[in-house]
């Protein structure tokens, strides 16, 4: 089951709260296609009853998400085509990702079924909103939150952390990344390192359940059954330790990828952003790459290495 029908879940709160800055959101269209991945059961738990019993998140059937297979993968995103509308006199054309572009992203929510393959209605968002775009073209509106952030961070430098714990599988990579990222939304936040097999504090959360590597068999020598390289569990709780940082949260930059709404502030059903759902889809993060001030240092260094190597050359000459 791959990231269940898009349901009111508290998840739309952290993405699409009011915007500190007023300006319109940019709606696109986008498709996306299904890259590599583990599958796996988790279960995610919101709250406690009165009698103590846990509160599941429901599935698009209205089924408790415990215990359930979900896929744990990384997809592939490309602008298709862009909008113009009109509000007043005023028309707002579409520049803010240009058509053609490719992200690699990630699922935010598990009540959400992903739209793939078919070309999806799309507003596109900042992590954190911003006045400037995640490329530096126009503006793109979000409420984004810290916990977004964080997330942002662990899908920015997951490739290149595990990477140089020498996992190479790209299947174990994504998977790693995607339970790291739904255990931020659904559970840990930022206010704890987290874990993706228990609950940060002990009654609801998000937690694995089997699957993902977690149990798989390397020779048939009792010795030497596990192999933690080929389990994305243990790779997840890696890039959770990284972004929690003893306390010191790691955060980036983002774009979040809404399917299937469209903004229309004229319709009677938009909410107070004038986002209007046309039909159900998924919520989908990707990175933006931000060279850190050490990187542009390096480079200013590396050219004028190279630069003097050449002036030396010509006066050897």
């Amino acid at each position: 089951m791959r990231c269940l029908l898009l349901a009111a879940s508290s998840m739309a709160v952290i993405i699409h709260g009011a915007s500190a800055a007023s300006a319109d959101p940019i709606n696109n269209e986008t498709q996306t296609t299904i890259g590599t991945g583990l599958t796996g059961k988790i279960t995610v738990v919101t709250g406690l009853d009165r009698k103590g019993n846990p509160i599941y998140l429901k599935t698009s059937s209205g089924k408790d998400l415990q215990s359930t297979s979900v896929a744990a993968e990384a997809f592939s995103t490309r602008t298709t085509g862009g909008y113009s509308w009109t509000v007043g006199k005023t028309t707002y054309t579409n520049d803010q990702i240009y058509i053609g572009q490719t992200f690699k992203t990630f699922c935010i929510e598990l009540s959400g079924r992903l739209t793939a393959s078919d070309d999806s209605n799309t507003a596109i968002e900042s992590v954190p909103t911003a006045e400037t775009g995640p490329n530096g073209v126009g503006y793109v509106q979000g409420g984004a939150t810290e916990v977004l952030q964080r997330a942002a961070w662990i899908v920015s430098n997951a490739e290149s952390l595990l990477m140089s714990q020498g996992i190479t599988s790209s299947a174990v990579v994504n998977a790693a990344t995607q339970l790291a990222v739904w255990d931020i939304l659904y559970d840990a936040g930022t206010t704890a390192k987290g874990n993706v097999l228990s609950f940060s504090n002990g009654t609801s959360g998000f937690e694995v359940d089997s699957g993902y590597g977690l149990n798989n068999k390397l020779g048939t020598d009792p010795k030497n059954r596990y192999d933690v390289t080929q389990d994305a569990t243990a790779q997840a709780n890696f890039l959770l330790t990284a972004s929690w940082g003893d306390g010191n949260v790691q955060m980036a930059r983002g774009i979040v990828f809404r399917q299937g709404v469209t903004y229309e502030p004229g319709n009677k059903k938009a909410d107070d952003d004038g986002y209007y759902v046309k039909k159900a889809g998924q919520t989908l993060l990707a990175a933006v790459a931000v060279p850190e001030p050490s990187t542009f240092a390096i480079a200013a260094l590396s050219a004028c290495a190279v630069l003097g190597y050449g002036l030396r050359r010509r006066t050897i000459s």
